[in-house]
């Protein structure tokens, strides 16, 4: 397996005052919202001016601001990159939009990258290795194809041919069917959000209490099992419909489960919402580490990551200029003389990167356990820096437009004993009511 290393660089983050920040100190702020980070940091970085507020064009840092609107919140980092394990690659397709002849994309993303910049991952994410706009997404650990385009223009089209539910898209999953189920199953369980527990999502329940709430009256078991296009379809046409209450989200899946198989369909988009609904259904994916994977397993997809040494350190004037730029680039900022607010502003001694120091302190270290598992039952890696989790075992590999053609992917390689083409036939004998 290859890894792909990004060389550390020096960049400068910037952020307006959300709205529910207003009148709360920066400190807090900060060291709740951003993970990466501890509150011990932030404190440095306050004191050293290594994070600034810019407030009516002037530079401030101490630890007592309190967030007011239209600030600006401004991180001088020392950036490193998570590595990936693979390329995302776009593919054509015979699907093509009802009505015209124009054909729709599809790009391959690897498991381990985002679709978007976040956290360890910017230059590694997939919209900034392909040009590509994508009209879905996928968790970072999955696998497989995004719908959309490299034409900005077919992208509107596209996403309401999604939000319409025009389109079949179909993952595979490899599970533990503790309870022996077969067949189809529709899976309406409502998804709680609850608080954050892991740098890149949520943790999210089932929540069958708000059923009639957000659903109205029907069975409160959360699932049905179907055999027929009529069934779904009546069935469906009561959910679909369903709200949002609270925190608790509507969320309708279609399920097949054969063996240690499970292929779905996910009607609405919900985070991690296959990830949770296999888990209401006894039916986690194997290696799972949010949602009931097996321990034993998820340590041997560990994969070791050797880091090569760091040449560029922190760079103040690199820094400087890179904000000259960013805040240019900003629309709240376009009338304004960027060269002149920045004129006098001076970046001190001091400036820390906390990912440098532990990588000079690992190799004294003794060698700790890869894996734990916290109070909810999440497993967790000791140290991303060190180990990265190869895959997740959930891959998305069909997409379908009814009469409209339809794109099959490359299966991955952990899952090279499944009958694929006859579940598609049979998801479009459910759906669609095509035999």
């Amino acid at each position: 397996m290859q890894i792909i290393e990004s060389k550390p660089y020096n960049y400068v983050y910037l952020t307006f005052a959300k709205q529910r920040w207003l009148g709360k100190k920066y400190i807090d702020i900060l060291s709740i919202e951003f993970k990466d980070f501890n509150r011990a940091y932030f404190e440095q970085a306050f004191i050293t001016g290594q994070v600034q507020i810019l407030r009516q064009d002037k530079f401030l840092f101490h630890d007592s601001l309190i967030a007011k609107d239209s600030d600006i919140i401004i991180h001088f980092t020392h950036r490193h990159e998570a590595p990936i394990f693979d390329l995302p690659k776009v593919c054509k397709t015979q699907i093509t939009i009802p009505n015209t002849d124009q054909q729709i994309d599809v790009c391959y993303k690897p498991s381990g990258m985002p679709v978007h910049p976040a956290s360890h991952y910017n230059k590694h994410s997939l919209i900034n290795l392909v040009k590509f706009q994508s009209c879905n997404r996928l968790d970072r650990l999955v696998s497989g194809y995004l719908l959309g385009s490299s034409d900005i223009k077919q992208l509107p089209v596209i996403s309401k041919l999604i939000q319409d539910r025009d389109v079949l898209k179909l993952y595979v999953a490899d599970i533990m069917n503790e309870n022996a189920l077969s067949g189809f199953y529709l899976v309406y369980a409502p998804i709680a959000e609850n608080a954050q527990t892991e740098e890149e999502a949520v943790q999210r329940t089932t929540s069958l209490d708000s059923i009639p709430a957000v659903y109205g009256q029907i069975d409160q078991i959360g699932y049905l099992k179907l055999s027929s296009h009529d069934e779904f379809d009546l069935i469906y046409q009561q959910l679909k419909n369903g709200i949002q209450i609270g925190n608790v989200q509507h969320a309708i899946s279609l399920i097949q489960i054969e063996n240690d198989k499970a292929f779905c369909y996910p009607l609405t988009g919900r985070t991690h919402q296959l990830r949770i609904h296999l888990k209401f259904l006894n039916c986690s994916i194997i290696d799972d580490p949010l949602y009931g994977g097996k321990y034993e397993i998820i340590q041997n997809e560990l994969v070791g990551i050797q880091h090569s040494e760091v040449e560029d350190k922190i760079d103040k004037y690199i820094l400087k200029q890179q904000l000259i730029q960013s805040l240019k680039e900003l629309k709240a900022m376009r009338f304004k003389n960027i060269d002149e607010i920045c004129k006098d502003m001076e970046l001190n001694d001091g400036f820390q990167c906390v990912t440098c120091q532990m990588l000079e302190e690992e190799d004294k270290c003794k060698e700790e356990e890869k894996l734990i598992v916290d109070s909810k039952g999440i497993i967790k890696i000791q140290n991303p820096w060190k180990y990265s989790q190869k895959y997740l075992r959930l891959h998305n590999f069909y997409y379908g437009i009814k009469n409209n053609g339809e794109f099959v992917g490359q299966q991955p390689a952990w899952n090279d004993s499944c009958n694929y083409p006859e579940s598609i036939a049979n998801f479009k004998r459910i759906v669609w009511g095509s035999e």
